[in-house]
């Protein structure tokens, strides 16, 4: 089942959730596994045995990134590329699986398809000026993001010194494992 949340309120530690089962079910902050819920955010949903429905537990699907405590900030995205960056990204299909079709110093171009390339893929995602790359070569993306900065702070200090024109994209697998690219431009297109 499916489960979402309809409202979250940081400063009151408490929020509502729905599902096509149930409406407008409580829950407190302590029950919450992050402090930083959007409304209509996918969530896992841990119930109470026995009803009405009482919740548990409570956390996102799309993980947060775990940053170290000490971790200094990295320089922001310019606004403008980063709203360029996420356009771009909220235009290409979600595929499940992914590939590393070629990788250059011009580009890296990643393919991604819905029935493991059976027909071959069906969306190219084209990382421009690729200076920084962490993937395995097949993969199943469940988020693809722009990099928030906590992930830029990390990707900054422990792997790829960022710039305000360095653009970081963050790959979520689905066994919720962080990975990273940075380069100075992102585009797509459909292949098929």
């Amino acid at each position: 089942m499916a489960w979402r949340i309809s409202t979250w309120s940081r400063e009151h530690g408490r929020g509502t959730l729905e599902s096509e089962h149930f409406r407008d079910v409580g829950f407190d902050a302590y029950r919450a596994e992050v402090d930083d819920f959007r409304a209509g955010e996918l969530v896992h949903v841990e119930l109470e045995p026995g009803a009405p429905p009482r919740v548990r537990r409570v956390w996102p699907d799309d993980p947060r990134f775990p940053l170290a405590p000490g971790t200094p900030p990295a320089p922001a995205l310019r606004p403008e590329l980063r709203a360029a960056a996420e356009r771009t990204l909220q235009q290409r299909r979600a595929c499940l699986d992914h590939r590393i079709a070629s990788l250059s110093p011009t580009a890296l171009v990643l393919e991604g398809d819905d029935v493991q390339f059976e027909h071959g893929a069906s969306d190219e995602l084209v990382v421009h000026a690729p200076a920084y790359v962490d993937l395995p070569l097949q993969f199943v993306i469940k988020y693809l993001r722009v990099s928030t900065d906590a992930e830029r702070a990390h990707l900054h200090a422990e792997k790829h010194e960022l710039d305000a024109t360095s653009l970081a994209l963050t790959l979520i697998g689905d066994a919720d494992q962080f990975y990273f690219i940075a380069g100075g431009g992102v585009s797509c297109r459909r292949t098929r």
